[in-house]
């Protein structure tokens, strides 16, 4: 991405004084609360299920400011839609530690599906939603990884700093020893991410969210 002529978005906030631990930005990043929003301009009337709105339809320049929270410490992320081009939108999120995150959103194969790139390090394509899904159904992150899946859990209301909104669309990413639930809603895009580690009596791990993130302010461009 070193030839993109779009701009990149200032550091909002300072660097919380206790750096996170870098496991759990990792597992926070699989998909992405990601992540992050996600954005496509077409249009379906499936049960109601606008994934077009909730994921795309966002102009450049519109931008989210969330609330973070993850092991004690809190701190903000701000999203921006820097390009928009065949088919593709194109997002930039600086967090806390103001660690860049780069994600195009596009749809494949009957799939919403995102590419990241981290601090300069690209991942694997991660399909995010299934259109048309019904809820419960569920289906692999990666075609050819059986190890991360992702479920719909349906349409819901969501409250967050920055309001109510409702219907939106809920997914649960499932790891091996941790889920992570994303709220996308209509014209507004990601809500909220939140990350739980499932209780191990074996390992002695108690489990409980260690990872919040939740919308503050939405600004749609022009």
């Amino acid at each position: 991405m070193t030839d993109d002529p779009a701009p990149r978005l200032k550091r909002h906030v300072p660097p919380p004084r206790a750096a996170w631990p870098r496991v759990v930005l990792g597992a926070t990043l699989v998909i992405g609360a990601l992540g992050a929003a996600g954005f496509f301009a077409i249009r379906s009337t499936y049960r109601g299920d606008d994934w077009a709105g909730a994921f795309v339809d966002f102009p450049v320049g519109t931008t989210w400011t969330y609330k973070v929270r993850a092991e004690g410490q809190e701190g903000v992320s701000v999203a921006a839609v820097v390009r928009q081009e065949g088919g593709r939108t194109t997002i930039e999120r600086r967090g806390p530690e103001d660690e860049l995150r780069v994600s195009v959103w596009y749809a494949a194969n009957g799939y919403v599906c995102e590419a990241v790139v981290v601090d300069g390090v690209a991942r694997p394509p991660e399909r995010i939603y299934r259109i048309g899904a019904i809820r419960g159904h569920g289906w692999l992150v990666r075609e050819e990884d059986p190890a991360y899946t992702t479920k719909y859990l349906g349409l819901a209301d969501t409250v967050v700093p920055a309001g109510k909104f409702r219907n939106c669309i809920n997914v649960r990413l499932v790891l091996k020893t941790a889920v992570q639930d994303s709220c996308f809603a209509p014209g507004v895009g990601l809500v909220r991410v939140e990350h739980v580690v499932l209780p191990d009596p074996v390992l002695h791990i108690h489990g409980g969210r260690i990872y919040l993130m939740e919308l503050v302010e939405f600004k749609r461009g022009k």
